[in-house]
């Protein structure tokens, strides 16, 4: 595939399936904006693929995720593909997971979904284009 031109933001993209595919797209020629909470992380992988500077922040926040929106249309002038890699899970079982834990994950993968699609929808409508 060739994504030249075309600009992904992507959640969690310090490690994972986020790193992975942050680095595929930007081998496939397009740009990449790394998202994640982990700054050290994101930033080693943002040097090794030359996708600039990191945005480091909480998709559990809705106002973090409008900046990391805002950010990509600073740097690229669009934003194409939004890819919500990020995730956490508590290893434990049921019995085991407090209160807290449960909406720790439900803030950040379910909301952080919607907080994250949700700010990159109305530029994309704008745009005519985006997944």
């Amino acid at each position: 595939m060739n994504f030249t031109g075309k600009t992904a933001l992507i959640t969690g993209a310090a490690s994972g399936m986020g790193a992975a595919t942050a680095r595929e797209f930007r081998a496939a020629g397009g740009q990449v904006v790394i998202v994640d909470r982990n700054e050290q992380l994101a930033a080693q992988v943002a040097g090794e693929i030359d996708a600039g500077l990191p945005v480091v922040g909480d998709v559990s926040d809705p106002a973090f995720c409008a900046h990391a929106v805002e950010t990509a249309l600073q740097r690229h002038g669009r934003l194409d593909v939004l890819v919500n890699a990020a995730g956490i899970i508590v290893r434990a079982d049921a019995l085991g997971t407090t209160d807290e834990q449960w909406q720790r994950v439900m803030n950040v993968n379910v909301n952080g979904v919607f907080y994250m699609s949700r700010a990159a929808i109305g530029p994309m409508k704008q745009q005519g284009h985006g997944v």
